[in-house]
């Protein structure tokens, strides 16, 4: 857990300073990420696991950034990742767990504002969506 932290604070130091003070350093956000996946893979050996998914749409949205007129997906995830690390919201996986890859249940608008509004869960939020 205390890894996992500290794998998403250098990546949302790189994130602010990339975004404020010198743009290569998003670079580091991007590599940063790609270790944290590549320790996550290394202790969880499915590609497609729910937190894999995660770290790979977070650097996939990096990637995005970097595109002509994308910066702004850069804030969003400096915004989102402050969440995260702040009170343990984490909007990205939130949004992953109502693909229907991630789910049990079906599609409803009490399902996604229970996913979207519900206080930070300890664990995974694909507990709270699709119960075992």
């Amino acid at each position: 857990e205390t890894k996992i932290r500290t794998y998403w604070f250098i990546t949302a130091l790189s994130i602010a300073a990339g975004l404020l003070l010198w743009p290569p350093v998003l670079y580091l956000a991007m590599a940063a990420t790609l270790v944290h996946s590549l320790h996550f893979l290394a202790h969880e050996p499915k590609i497609t696991s729910f937190p894999m998914q995660v770290r790979s749409g977070f650097l996939g949205l990096l990637i995005l950034g970097q595109a002509p007129y994308f910066g702004w997906v850069n804030w969003i995830q400096l915004a989102g990742i402050t969440a995260l690390l702040t009170i343990g919201y984490c909007p990205l996986a939130r949004i992953l767990s109502l693909m229907p890859w991630n789910r049990t249940r079906p599609m409803s608008r009490r399902l996604f504002a229970k996913a979207i509004f519900s206080p930070p869960v300890a664990g995974s939020i694909q507990q709270l969506v699709s119960p075992e």
